[in-house]
């Protein structure tokens, strides 16, 4: 599961969209950490899609945001952000067939400060929901053809047209 990296990536787009001047960090390594606090998993079935679901879960993500001054900046775009469009990350579509992915709702739960190495940084608590889904192959679906009476039966396939993209 790459919840934490599609996450991490999201909210360094949405940082870079909101708050460019937190992606800047006074250490050598990323502005956005993240992390599980609790995930919580139930089993599921059913198909979405191209997607069998296999497990759902819902608990708690942490992110914290390690910027130079971070206590100075002006961070209500970004939580306006986060609350009125909710992180959403659709199952991947480029995950090989036979292989997990995750599909989520993230929604900003709570923002504090906290000291690490003698700075601030902004921790938010996220909640999420979710599911995993194994990637099948595509379902082999039948074409579908359709006439207008009272051109029908074999003997007028080429009064058939295909109903998505044909005439109509």
């Amino acid at each position: 599961m790459r919840l934490r990296s599609r996450l991490s990536d999201e909210l360094k787009a949405r940082l870079l969209a909101n708050l460019p001047e937190a992606v800047v960090t006074v250490w050598d390594h990323v502005a956005v950490v993240v992390m599980v606090e609790q995930l919580k998993f139930t089993s599921a079935g059913g198909h979405e899609g191209d997607w069998e679901r296999r497990t759902d879960f819902e608990g708690i993500v942490r992110a914290e945001l390690r910027a130079d001054a971070i206590d100075t900046l002006e961070v209500e775009p970004l939580i306006a952000n986060l609350v009125s469009s909710p992180v959403f990350l659709p199952f991947d579509e480029a995950t090989e067939i036979g292989s997990l992915s995750e599909k989520a709702r993230i929604v900003l739960i709570e923002w504090r400060d906290t000291i690490r190495d003698q700075d601030v940084a902004s921790a938010l608590r996220f909640d999420v929901t979710g599911t995993l889904g194994l990637h099948e192959e595509p379902a082999q679906r039948p074409q579908i053809l359709a006439g207008q009476p009272p051109h029908i039966g074999e003997d007028n396939k080429a009064a058939y047209v295909d109903p998505i993209g044909g005439d109509t």
